[in-house]
């Protein structure tokens, strides 16, 4: 059987506006999700982005890389796409499922949510080009990931908190400062940003995690 190839596939309309802005005119969730459920062997990673407006959230577009799933994900929004369909379609789009195949809430539905925390204001991600930012405003980072991920290599400065013993740790942040909370793809950061707000805390969440943050650092040294 020849080996499975990654691939890059995308949709999306077309905008026109010179100044459409990220933040003030559209934002994008970054997930990485499994092509089925992980209980059942074979499932592989791989990413998804999913550009929607900030107006009424209108999905504007998907990116996906990967192997298996990634295509079923792209028809899926290209067919959003034709009724100007919006994040909330997402949520509620019920598509087949079997454990070889996919997940009883799929990976689209999942960015439906997770876009619709965003425009709610209950999640605000932070994107991997604006960390230095952040640090430099004074910003107090935790990596929620294992001591062994930690240790093999992390964000200067970042303090290793797994997620499991946050909660117990609290005392540890400095309320006056904002949390960035870095995981290895961004979904327990985002749980644990979740946990914090609700706790009083200014907390964000980087988006797509390590691994997202070390795909921007390789694409930057290409581009110097």
């Amino acid at each position: 059987m020849p080996l499975q190839k990654e691939i890059k596939t995308q949709c999306s309309h077309t905008v026109w506006q010179n100044s459409f802005l990220y933040g003030k005119d559209y934002r994008y969730t970054l997930t990485y999700p499994t092509s089925h459920v992980t209980y059942y062997p074979g499932a592989e990673v791989f990413a998804l982005k999913m550009i929607f407006s900030m107006k009424d959230g209108r999905v504007l577009g998907a990116q996906a890389i990967g192997k298996a799933g990634v295509d079923k994900c792209i028809d899926t929004v290209a067919s959003v796409l034709q009724f100007d369909g919006t994040i909330y379609d997402l949520i509620d789009l019920e598509l087949s499922y079997a454990p070889p195949f996919g997940a009883a809430k799929a990976p689209l539905n999942m960015a439906g949510y997770y876009a619709d925390n965003i425009l709610q204001g209950l999640a605000d991600p932070l994107r991997p080009d604006e960390l230095a930012r952040e640090i430099e405003q004074g910003a107090q980072i935790i990596d929620l990931r294992s001591p062994a991920l930690y240790q093999g290599g992390h964000i200067e400065g970042a303090v290793n908190i797994p997620t499991e013993q946050l909660r117990d740790n609290l005392d540890k942040l400095d309320r006056d400062r904002t949390i960035l909370l870095a995981c290895k793809t961004g979904l327990n950061g985002y749980f644990m940003e979740r946990m914090l707000t609700q706790r009083g805390f200014k907390a964000r969440n980087l988006m797509g995690g390590c691994a997202y943050l070390a795909a921007f650092k390789e694409r930057q040294t290409k581009h110097q």
